[in-house]
Order: structure tokens, then sequence, then C-alpha cells
């Protein structure tokens, strides 16, 4: 798993952050976790991939978009056969208030 912070709390006064990750297949994501006052942002580039949000596994398709709101258990795997993508990872701490 590879992660670029294109813009982090420094930079957005800890409104929100954008990253990049990308994740070999069958790899996992960071692991299950939730983000008591960040939603969390998804945009599936290429592959698939698989996100829990709350207690369901979803799989995600190329061009997929998510929303895993503030508070609920999420996670992310690669299950894809490509062996890179990209997708951004967005926390928008205050934007949907």
């Amino acid at each position: 798993m590879t992660a670029v912070f294109k813009a982090d709390e420094d930079e957005t006064a800890a409104r929100y952050s954008v990253s990049e990750w990308w994740l070999e297949p069958g790899a996992d994501g960071p692991g299950a976790h939730a983000h008591e006052s960040n939603d969390e942002i998804f945009y599936v580039i290429a592959g698939t991939v698989s996100f829990l949000a709350g207690e369901d596994w979803l799989d995600a398709p190329q061009g997929t978009f998510l929303r895993i709101p503030a508070g609920v258990t999420g996670s992310v795997a690669q299950i894809g056969l490509r062996p890179r993508f990209p997708f951004p990872r967005t926390d928008l701490s205050h934007s949907f208030r």
C-alpha cells in the first residue's frame, strides 16, 4: 500500500485532506476504522476495489464513487487483477455540516 498526500490538514486548516492510494492485487488497506468527524470520499480510477462500509463489503469497479459517512466503520481491499491502480481518498471534516 502506498499513499501520496496531495493536501493535508496543515494545508487546508484541518477542513479536509486529499490523498491518492495505490494497492497491489489482493492487498488490504489500512484496516477497519472510523473517522468520528470526517466523511471519507472514494473514486475508483481503475481495477475493482472492495470497501467495508459499516458491516457490509461492497465491490466497486472502475468509475465507482463512494462516500462513507463520519462515524461509520470502513476499510478497503484491492481485489482486481491489475497490478496497480490509484484512487483518491478525501476526508471532508467540515464540508457536510
